[in-house]
């Protein structure tokens, strides 16, 4: 029976404004035209889930966002390597900056507040995220971060899901059994972890791709309705 609700961030809550996680809002302006053009798009696309893959490795503890700015500053160092690109360190720094404590890089669903606040009638609510200190904050400043009782970042961790650690310490501060927990996530490899560690999944598919054998939702009032009937 179901009596603590765990949800995912990205994809569940908020959605990246740029398209990707790896763009700052200001990347084209600070970039400019001439360094865009003399890559592909998937030239782009690739360097950037490379650099990422070294520096914003959200499994790595990182206390706060001083710690935080010095990861993305070195991702977008390295990328400009990998592209050829002349990099200042203002430029850097602005890039950075703009990508660690700018609000405007998230943006709320339509759903998640009403959500949030329709789910939180009846059970606790956890939020368990692969994420950066800067989410805390996002969040926080949005006025989302109260209605959770229990959160767990991965840079607070040092885990990511499908880490059975992760789910296990989102469990263990709510001070709930896991076949007490629902969990909604939007990736599939996060709910067959969850499901591993004896919680139930419930996908979160507001793109309506079926690629979930189980149960799924489209946004967070149909989770509410889900959970309620």
């Amino acid at each position: 029976m179901t009596e603590f609700i765990i949800l995912d961030a990205g994809g569940v809550l908020v959605a990246p404004r740029m398209g990707d996680w790896l763009t700052p809002v200001r990347f084209e302006e600070i970039i400019g035209e001439t360094r865009l053009a003399a890559v592909s798009k998937k030239q782009l696309k690739r360097a950037m889930e490379e650099s990422a893959r070294v520096y914003l490795d959200e499994s790595l503890l990182l206390p706060d966002e001083t710690w935080e700015f010095a990861a993305r500053r070195n991702y977008f160092v390295d990328l400009a390597r990998r592209l050829d690109w002349t990099l200042t360190d203002r430029e850097a720094d602005v890039l950075a900056r703009d990508m660690t404590e700018n609000d405007a890089r998230y943006d709320l669903y339509a759903d998640t507040r009403s959500g949030l606040n329709r789910l939180r009638e009846k059970y606790p609510l956890g939020l368990l995220s692969d994420a950066m200190p800067s989410l805390q904050r996002v969040m926080d400043n949005a006025g989302l971060w109260e209605l959770f009782d229990q959160t767990v970042l991965s840079c607070q961790i040092g885990a990511t899901k499908p880490d059975p650690a992760a789910y296990r310490a989102i469990a263990e501060k709510l001070e709930a059994d896991p076949a007490q927990c629902l969990f909604c996530d939007d990736r599939v490899s996060n709910l067959e972890g969850a499901q591993k560690a004896g919680m139930r999944p419930v996908h979160m598919d507001r793109e309506d791709r079926r690629s979930w054998p189980g149960e799924r939702v489209r946004d967070l009032l149909e989770l509410a309705r889900l959970v309620n009937a």
